[in-house]
């Protein structure tokens, strides 16, 4: 074999080993970042490590965060809130000048004076049987973080039905991948999942004659340091992050066929 040939070739070889090398070693680089950031992995859900009143004030807390938007203009239109407790937001609309205020209650532990026009009305129903005509509101919004919802689609129906044409709400429930699931069980959760979820809520807003004008999530954060003892900031930072509330911001579409 010539030796101009043979120096050639080993050069070659060498080139070629130092870069598949290369490539082997940013592969298992890449491996390692995937994991990181697209494995399964075990999270202990929220609801076993916090108490029901825990979440509750974790929930109030975001909540406050989300309504903090400015409402709109309600001169001589009716206004509605629906919410498991105390309402936040009847004297706002009547502030913004509302014609009726009034707060649906869904829970039934809130015992509350009956209002009247100059401090809104509060009735007793249930999300998915609101006593109310059809597209007979003007103005919605719906505190749907809690479990006396029951299911979420019949809620976002019945939404619809009372919730006038080119009509605007505002639907606060958790976040899809807020963790809450039962007791006793781990919830697992891949970067993507929340995304998917959220499309879903999307879907269901459409199919019921909803076009979501914006969304707003809310995670456990600084804001909500306040809501935990000296005693639970280590629980605080092992959770900081997490999603609690989703927030959409929906407008009601005209003309829709009725599903």
């Amino acid at each position: 074999m010539p030796s101009k040939f043979e120096h050639y070739l080993r050069k070659a070889v060498y080139k070629l080993g130092s870069l598949l090398e290369r490539l082997i070693q940013e592969s298992i680089k890449l491996k390692a970042d995937l994991k990181r950031q697209r494995g399964i992995k075990p999270v202990v859900a929220v609801k076993e490590q916090f108490s029901s009143q825990k979440i509750l004030q974790l929930v109030k807390a975001a909540e406050s965060e989300i309504l903090k938007v400015s409402l709109p203009e309600l001169r001589h239109k009716k206004a509605l809130e629906i919410a498991d407790g105390e309402p936040l937001l009847l004297k706002s609309f009547l502030h913004r000048g509302a014609q009726l205020s009034v707060a649906v209650e869904m829970g039934s532990t809130h015992n509350v004076k009956q209002g009247d026009e100059t401090t809104g009305y509060h009735v007793k129903a249930r999300v998915s049987a609101l006593p109310f005509a059809d597209e007979s509101i003007d103005y919605l919004v719906a505190r749907l973080a809690t479990p006396l919802k029951g299911n979420m689609e019949h809620a976002v129906k019945e939404l619809s039905r009372v919730l006038k044409p080119k009509s605007q709400s505002v639907i606060v429930d958790y976040h899809p991948y807020a963790q809450f699931s039962e007791p006793e069980k781990t919830s697992y959760r891949t970067v993507g999942m929340s995304l998917r979820g959220v499309e879903d809520c999307y879907k269901l807003c459409r199919k019921y004659g909803f076009r979501v004008l914006g969304l707003k999530e809310v995670f456990l954060d600084e804001h909500m340091r306040n809501c935990f003892s000296a005693d639970e900031i280590s629980l605080y930072r092992s959770y900081k992050g997490t999603p609690l509330l989703l927030a959409l911001f929906v407008y009601k579409i005209p003309s829709q066929r009725k599903v």
